[in-house]
């Protein structure tokens, strides 16, 4: 069990980048098992420029990528898959219950249901103030970082 993972073990972990990242904090991962992360969305953020103007709305598809990025982290801590390389590969019956705002802070609880023939899904709840404002099931698929060919 991991606790309290900070942006520069984040980035150790993951392999994007601003402004691409969207993982502030690693709250809690159990790897293998579940994870917890933490995203504040601020107005430095890129897409509030145009998304929407004078009414800032995080996208349903940023809040999707958070929570892919979230659960890799699962995979990603896990002693045996630290040479994995992951591409989000499917969204099922993902539901957006409230929008999320400039300033709003993003809790995503994710937990593994399956990872098998290099598949990963998760179940996912994101809260803002503990409140439930989306939810769904992420799908990732993982290859060794070496049949890339690029330096990660």
């Amino acid at each position: 069990m991991y606790r309290n993972l900070g942006i520069d073990k984040v980035k150790e972990i993951l392999p994007h980048r601003e402004p691409f990242l969207f993982v502030d904090e690693i709250l809690e991962v159990e790897p293998g098992v579940r994870a917890i992360g933490k995203r504040t969305f601020t107005s430095n953020d890129f897409f509030f420029k145009g998304h929407f103007p004078n009414f800032p709305i995080v996208p349903g598809v940023i809040l999707i990528e958070f929570s892919a990025q979230v659960s890799a982290s699962m995979i990603l801590l896990h002693d045996e898959y630290k040479n994995l390389f992951g591409y989000l590969s499917g969204v099922e019956n993902f539901k957006f219950v409230k929008k999320v705002q400039e300033g709003d802070t993003v809790i995503a609880k994710c937990e593994m249901l399956d990872f098998r023939h290099s598949v990963a899904k998760s179940k996912v709840e994101l809260f803002v103030n503990d409140t439930l404002i989306a939810m769904g099931i992420i799908k990732a698929f993982f290859v060794n970082k070496n049949s890339l060919g690029g330096e990660f």
